[in-house]
């Protein structure tokens, strides 16, 4: 759809692949109003996206040497614990590898539902988002029912989630309670 609906000056590419049913595509506006238009006069659902820019795709390789040159500014380690690059949907296997994959993910889809596949093929079980609203906890759940997955910010999510985090650690209201401390935190500063 992206490419038959692209021209050489006016191009949508898909962004991320959230779900086996839901994508985001980016590129130049009128290119990506118009697959909206193409997609919900085929009855599919549409959502526009407030974004700031054309994240994700070919648009954005003006910036990619400017970002490189901040990233080398600083140190990077061999992750300790898995980290998922969502260029692969693998972990990343070496601290050499963060900076260029970091870069490419500003030109590069989002492989969220491959990401989602990895946990799922390693046995992953529960995942929690910290991020505002819980928008990665539905799309696992959207890809998934393998895993079961919480948000800090979901209310309905923490009586189970107190239960889980004491289940393994035995500090539930130690834990909820510095989270209840940082958001207090981010909102001063936000009030600054």
């Amino acid at each position: 759809l992206c490419l038959k609906h692209s021209t050489q000056d006016k191009i949508a590419v898909i962004s991320n692949y959230n779900s086996s049913d839901q994508f985001v595509i980016s590129g130049h506006r009128e290119a990506v109003l118009h697959i909206g238009e193409v997609i919900k006069a085929d009855n599919r659902k549409c959502t526009p996206l407030n974004v700031s820019a054309a994240f994700h795709s070919p648009l954005m390789k003006h910036i990619v040497e400017e970002f490189t040159q901040e990233l080398k500014k600083y140190p990077y380690h061999t992750p300790n614990y898995p980290v998922i690059s969502n260029v692969t949907g693998k972990p990343y296997t070496n601290s050499k590898d963060i900076i260029p994959m970091l870069s490419k993910h500003l030109v590069s889809p989002v492989l969220w539902k491959d990401t989602v596949d990895y946990f799922v093929e390693n046995n992953v079980e529960y995942a929690i988002e910290f991020g505002p609203k819980f928008i990665l906890r539905n799309l696992i759940i959207n890809c998934t029912d393998q895993i079961k997955a919480f948000s800090y910010d979901n209310p309905n999510d923490e009586a189970e989630l107190r239960q889980l985090i004491d289940c393994y650690t035995g500090k539930a209201d130690e834990v909820l309670e510095n989270k209840k401390r940082i958001d207090e935190l981010v909102k001063e500063c936000k009030e600054k």
